[in-house]
């Protein structure tokens, strides 16, 4: 059973805080891409870099994809 299946509601919050939850989450899952990676003759700096590059550029590609809305839409009158 993992943290989120024990939550109530299965929103996979415990604390209320979801920023601070879904870190708990991840947390055990990191932890064993590391041990792989150094299981596989990576130092603790190249991991580190490693994994903040591939955060870097899921965010990055979050940003790309976001839809900003900040004016009307074509064809929309204005009130």
């Amino acid at each position: 059973m993992t943290t989120k299946d024990a939550t109530a509601g299965g929103d996979g919050s415990i604390t209320g805080d979801r920023d601070l939850d879904c870190s708990t989450y991840l947390e055990a899952g990191i932890e064993g891409l590391v041990v792989k990676a150094l299981a596989a003759g990576w130092n603790e700096d190249e991991i580190s870099n490693a994994l903040l590059g591939l955060v870097q550029d899921r965010i990055s590609e979050a940003r790309d994809n976001a839809i900003l809305d900040f004016g009307p839409k074509p064809g929309a009158t204005r009130h």
